[in-house]
């Protein structure tokens, strides 16, 4: 488990991500998530994920295209790509 956030508490998988086509977008989408309790974050994770599987093998392809879409080239920091 990665440290940070994952590991203090106690996260096992991914079960939501959102793509959004800038920074400052993915902040303020961030800070409406945030604002909701947790009933209105459950329905909307169950709503786009029912059965709560692990939607990393889905994230690569659509960040892909939106990199490619604004032709902009993944750039490898550490084992992260940006």
């Amino acid at each position: 488990m990665v440290p940070g956030f994952t590991k203090k508490y106690n996260v096992p998988r991914l079960v939501y991500f959102e793509a959004h086509p800038d920074m400052d977008a993915a902040r303020q989408r961030e800070r409406q998530l945030k604002g909701l309790n947790r009933a209105k974050k459950d329905v909307l994770v169950t709503s786009l994920n029912p059965e709560r599987r692990d939607p990393s093998p889905r994230i690569r392809p659509i960040f892909w295209k939106s990199r490619r879409d604004q032709r902009l080239p993944l750039q490898k920091v550490g084992k992260i790509y940006r």
